[in-house]
This record gives structure tokens, sequence and C-alpha cells, in this order.
């Protein structure tokens, strides 16, 4: 049976993270939420997690719309996810708090080969066929 990485995480973590995580910061509000326990306005979580309102507002919207955070009448947002997510978020905290550098290394690997790819050398050949397409 091949090795496990040692840096390489559980598949339902990097599965949720492919879908719902773009970034660090997003991860820091779910986690956030799901410590504090307790209904949050945007203005004190911003102010938790020194990031600016609107970053903020747009991952609670974000986190709303996967069923991760409930929202009330007041805008105030909780932690609140639906069943299948309540296990893989669990594991995910102790995979941040155990094996943070893994987990940050991997949330940032998607995009940035999607940003080198853009700077690769394609063949002339390769370049006009989508030009001409």
């Amino acid at each position: 049976m091949p090795e496990k990485k040692t840096n390489e995480l559980p598949s339902r973590a990097r599965s949720f993270i492919r879908c719902h995580i773009q970034s660090v910061w997003q991860l820091e509000l779910l986690l956030f939420a799901k410590n504090n326990g307790s209904k949050l306005t945007i203005e004190e979580t911003s102010r938790a997690l020194y990031t600016e309102q609107n970053v903020i507002a747009a991952g609670v919207d974000s986190f709303v719309n996967a069923g991760l955070f409930y929202r009330d009448s007041d805008q105030k947002f909780a932690y609140a996810p639906n069943s299948k997510f309540a296990g893989t978020v669990a594991e995910l905290a102790t995979l941040y708090n155990e094996r943070r550098t893994a987990v940050i290394q991997f949330i940032y690997a998607s995009p940035m080969k999607s940003f080198s790819d853009a700077f690769s050398i394609k063949p002339e050949a390769e370049e006009q066929q989508e030009e001409e397409t």
C-alpha cells in the first residue's frame, strides 16, 4: 500500500475547501463563527478578525448560501451548518489547528496553478489555434 504523504489532507476536507473556501480569511471567518457559538454582526466580526466589513459581508453571504450560516431578520448571523457539513467543518477545524501550513498550502494551491498557467509558454501553432476559436 502506498504511503500517505504527511502533508496530504483527508479527501473530505479537500473537497470542502475546493467547494467553499477560496482564501484563508474565509476559513478564519467560518471557524470564528463556529467557535463563537452565538449570533454575530458584521461589524463585531470585522473588528475581531481585523478585516473590512464588506469582505466579511461577502463571506457571510457565501456561507449562508452554502448552508453553513444562518442569518436572521436583524442581519445577525451564526454558524448553523446543515447536517452534511457539521462533521467536515469539525474535522477541518482540527486540521487547521494541527496542520495549519498544509491547510493553507492546499487553499492556495489551485489558484496559484491557474495563475502560473497564464504565464506558460505555448508552441506557436497552439497559440494560433486558440486565437482562431
